[in-house]
């Protein structure tokens, strides 16, 4: 294993060998893995808020930013119910996270994204009510039956504030 090449630098020094790592990176005078998971994890932060930055300006300005927020929450409830799923049908010897099938997940995921979008045009459209009263509406009730089958049904289950929240520090370059 190398040595943290920002080892016993002051805070100025650090930022300094940071972008001459970056520049010596980007135009290839420095392999992949020479990369440490301080420099991946802010490259990874940089990416992220780059494409947060352009879909949040997109929607703010569609005025859709209540349905992005509403699809981030409803999320949950495809979620659970995907986990629910497939706690149900494995044997309880081969029960393990490892029957979490990420893949899984985010389909159900996509599912309720999508079911959550086609509910609140169905309440636009047909019930004729406002875009913004028929969000509230699908997002209030499908988040609250996420919530709801979370608390009731893993109750002996530990979930770390790392799965809503993410947890940059745990990546590294395999990731």
């Amino acid at each position: 294993m190398a040595i943290n090449p920002y080892w016993n630098f002051n805070f100025f020094e650090f930022f300094g060998l940071f972008i001459q790592r970056l520049s010596l990176f980007v135009v290839g005078r420095l392999p992949l893995d020479q990369l440490t998971t301080d420099e991946i994890q802010v490259g990874a932060l940089a990416l992220i808020s780059i494409a947060a930055a352009l879909i949040g300006g997109l929607l703010y300005l569609r005025r859709m930013t209540m349905l992005a927020n509403a699809l981030s929450h409803t999320i949950l409830l495809g979620i659970i119910c995907a986990f629910l799923v497939v706690v149900s049908f494995a044997p309880v010897k081969e029960l393990s996270l490892a029957t979490l099938d990420l893949k899984i997940l985010l389909i159900a995921a996509f599912i309720t994204a999508l079911l959550t979008a086609l509910c609140t045009e169905w309440l636009t459209k047909v019930m004729r009510l406002y875009s913004d009263a028929s969000i509230g509406l699908v997002f209030s009730v499908f988040f609250a039956l996420g919530i709801t089958l979370v608390t009731l049904q893993t109750r002996n289950t530990h979930l770390g504030i790392e799965a809503i929240m993410g947890n940059v520090d745990g990546l590294h370059l395999h990731d």
